[in-house]
């Protein structure tokens, strides 16, 4: 029901001038967070030393975004297990480029 909300508050945010702002200065924040997440990872060697933070912390929330709205269309046929495994392939695929 919580993502029923969402998905509503994301359409209502598509369509107001107002809303759209708000969420574009959202959007760059998940990007910065996402991006300094990527920066500590790459501190302790779990990320590639070479390549960009920021395309790779976009290319996580675009995907993730995606994959949240595709549970919502189909939501038995995510476990945790297979969502978690979705998870650790965007992550894979948005760190691919560094290395």
């Amino acid at each position: 029901a919580e993502w029923k909300g969402r998905v509503v508050f994301w359409g209502t945010r598509a369509i107001d001038p107002d809303l759209q702002k708000q969420q574009a200065s959202l959007t760059r924040d998940w990007i910065a967070h996402f991006a300094g997440d990527l920066l500590d990872a790459r501190e302790i060697g779990e990320v590639p030393s070479r390549g960009s933070v920021t395309s790779a912390a976009r290319h996580v929330l675009f995907a993730a975004t995606g994959l949240s709205c595709t549970i919502l269309h189909n939501p038995r046929a995510y476990t945790k297990k297979v969502v978690e495994a979705e998870i650790d392939r965007i992550v894979f695929t948005a760190v691919a480029p560094m290395r």
